[in-house]
């Protein structure tokens, strides 16, 4: 560490390279200041994307998303989200702590609290509960839009989510990483939906600018560059200041300060557990691996997750336990346990589905574009080149990868490509089992009149788009894409009566 350099001060020194003329923290955190709470409905980003319009308080919801201050928060997104490609684009680059934040934000909690004394590990980013807002509050404006038909000025409006949510999955801590990718994955899946709603309805939305929603997310010369993305550093910091905060140099934990400062760490949001903790960590305290042994857990960790970031997603290396699940890590290594914060690897599986989404959304626009243009939908998913996409992309998840094949996601039209079992058999319409994620599943029967294109899901294996969630992590059945999970959950519940 430099002299006189604090821990603080190497955490924010990652954003030193970010030029000022890039920063968008400055941009969309204080119109943030005046943004109203979601109205009742749609108070979580699953119920508004749920809403329709005329659905039952779909007027508070409009009324919420075009009052003044939810325009000026668009207005920030859209000039916080300029550039199109990656070395244009804007980045977030708030500090965490005080210093350099104004008072402002500071009096309005938008900031990551570092706690006193300041500790990385006990950062709360105040600022994000405000950012749950702006994603409800992007949702509704994107059905607004579409209401109004403006089909494409949704669709680029949820892009611009995305690459904000972007900007957050460059961060450098766990909790902002995860809120990042998570939001680029729901924001590029909702795309979709939009897309499927005017394919459903009027059949309005513009094809160049379709084909320029196809080029913002496009993996190399788009802004959205998930291979530029670096493993968060703070984490590791956040651990090697607990260490020597917690630790007495060449030797033990320190007694004084041990139990206290785990129990500050380990419940910061849940007080009520800060008896149970306590009674944790003191009967732990004397089992604490020495100031050797714990820096050696630290780098194992670290190197282990670094190193298995930058392979390649088919490589067997990463068919193997992460060193964080291994037994290096237990009640013996608390400090590293509670500085690190969390198990990181699930930025490996949430980087996966992004790149899911994004290359779905992609090749599902270039197939519903082929469909307007030409008539009829394509006989193969290639037909989407070169008009629509430049190259064909590879399923993320599909594991059939002898002789160096790169296959993309399955594409079938019901009825038109039925399998005929023998001469006599005639054609059939295809029905699927959906299981949205809220513990239900429903089916739905397609025909001629629309398409399939799913991934094989993390099986490998293509099951025929007879079982289709859109759990990347599930074993069982196929990842559906089109037609979009989302607007036939919409539909579903609007048939049985619990949307309206």
């Amino acid at each position: 560490m430099a002299q006189g350099q604090t821990w603080v001060d190497r955490a924010n020194a990652t954003y030193d390279d970010i030029v000022e003329s890039r920063h968008s923290e400055d941009i969309i955190l204080p119109t943030l200041t005046r943004l109203a709470e979601p109205p009742l409905g749609v108070e979580t980003v699953e119920k508004a994307q749920m809403m329709f319009v005329g659905m039952r308080g779909w007027s508070r919801a409009e009324a919420w998303a075009t009052s003044a201050e939810s325009k000026a928060v668009l207005e920030a997104l859209d000039r916080a989200t300029v550039g199109d490609t990656y070395d244009t684009a804007m980045a977030f680059a708030l500090p965490y702590g005080v210093d350099g934040v104004s008072v402002d934000l500071i009096r309005n909690g938008l900031y990551s609290d570092l706690g006193d004394p300041p500790l990385l590990a006990g950062a709360t980013h105040l600022y994000m509960s405000r950012f749950e807002d702006l994603r409800c509050l992007v949702h509704i404006e994107a059905t607004r839009l579409r209401g109004e038909g403006r089909i494409v000025d949704a669709m680029d409006l949820l892009i611009d989510l995305a690459q904000f949510g972007y900007q957050i999955a460059d961060r450098e801590t766990l909790k902002e990483s995860r809120w990042g990718y998570r939001t680029m994955a729901d924001a590029i899946a909702r795309v979709r939906d939009i897309a499927y709603l005017d394919f459903k309805d009027k059949r309005t939305v513009d094809l160049d600018g379709m084909k320029d929603v196809i080029d913002r997310l496009d993996p190399q010369s788009g802004p959205i560059r998930l291979d530029r993305l670096n493993f968060p550093r703070v984490n590791r910091l956040a651990a090697e200041q607990l260490i020597e905060v917690l630790y007495e140099e060449r030797g033990g934990v320190d007694q004084n300060r041990f139990v206290a400062t785990m129990v500050r760490l380990a419940t910061s949001d849940r007080p009520l557990r800060r008896f149970s903790a306590a009674s944790r960590f003191e009967a732990n305290m004397g089992n604490q691996q020495d100031w050797f042994d714990i820096d050696d857990v630290l780098k194992d960790v670290f190197a282990d997750w670094e190193k298995k970031w930058e392979l390649d997603r088919f490589d067997p290396v990463l068919a193997l336990p992460f060193a964080w699940e291994t037994d290096i890590v237990g009640d013996d290594t608390l400090v590293v346990t509670v500085g690190v914060g969390g198990d990181m690897s699930e930025l490996f599986d949430l980087r996966e589905l992004v790149d899911l989404e994004r290359v779905g959304t992609r090749q599902s626009l270039g197939l519903v574009g082929r469909f307007y243009v030409a008539g009829s939908f394509a006989p193969r998913i290639d037909g989407i080149r070169p008009r629509w996409v430049d190259r064909l992309e590879d399923d993320p998840l599909n594991t059939s990868r002898a002789g160096g094949r790169m296959p993309p996601m399955r594409y079938f039209r019901p009825v038109t490509d039925y399998f005929l079992a023998d001469e006599r058999a005639e054609k059939q319409p295809h029905t699927m089992q959906l299981f949205p994620g809220d513990g239900t599943n429903f089916e739905v029967t397609l025909y001629d009149d629309q398409f399939l294109l799913y991934s094989t899901g993390a099986n490998g294996v293509d099951d025929n788009g007879f079982r289709l969630s859109v759990d990347a992590q599930s074993l069982v059945g196929d990842y559906l894409i089109w037609p979009p999970m989302l607007g036939l959950h919409r539909e579903h519940l609007r048939q049985i009566g619990e949307l309206e």
